[in-house]
């Protein structure tokens, strides 16, 4: 029997004391379908909108470790950390008839970093399921260029000027 997956989505709002937070919404025919109480819809919104506030609560802060340009050494680590949290929070609603519809969307617009970024440190955190087994000596675009046959950074893609050439 398939069981069935639905979507739901978080707006961004302010809360009437001026706090940032998260609103989640799921489509009204699935309130339908499931046979959904106005009670079991609240508290199923209140725990999505918790579940994924705390999840970019960490990553805030993760995604702050990593434009700390003094910390570098350790730098590599954080991106697998960013994609170890990206996937616990997935995994927590494996099982689940809900799933975030969206989700790098959403995480790119809520921690303010790109899609791929978002993209390869999931990837990075599935193709290195163990921290261990990191070397938090070698950069993250090493590690990238690996698995994306070939990537350099934006830093590293610009060309030089060449001191003849006009500008």
């Amino acid at each position: 029997m398939t069981q069935i997956k639905i979507g739901f989505k978080v707006q961004r709002i302010r809360s009437p004391d001026g706090k940032e937070t998260v609103r989640a919404t799921i489509p009204v025919a699935s309130i339908f379908e499931e046979e959904l109480t106005n009670g079991d819809i609240e508290a199923l919104l209140n725990s999505l909108e918790r579940d994924y506030w705390d999840l970019v609560s960490d990553l805030r802060e993760v995604v702050a470790s990593l434009r700390d340009r003094n910390g570098n050494q350790l730098r590599v680590l954080l991106y697998w950390e960013l994609g170890d949290r990206i996937l616990e929070y997935e995994r927590k609603y494996e099982d689940s008839m809900f799933f975030l519809d969206g989700m790098v969307k959403h995480l790119t617009r809520d921690l303010a970093i790109s899609k791929n970024m978002v993209n390869r440190c999931r990837r990075f955190r599935r193709l290195y399921p163990d921290k261990d087994k990191i070397d938090p000596n070698t950069p993250f675009d090493q590690y990238v260029a690996g698995f994306e046959g070939g990537y350099i950074s934006g830093a590293r893609a610009r060309p030089e000027k060449d001191s003849n050439q006009r500008v």
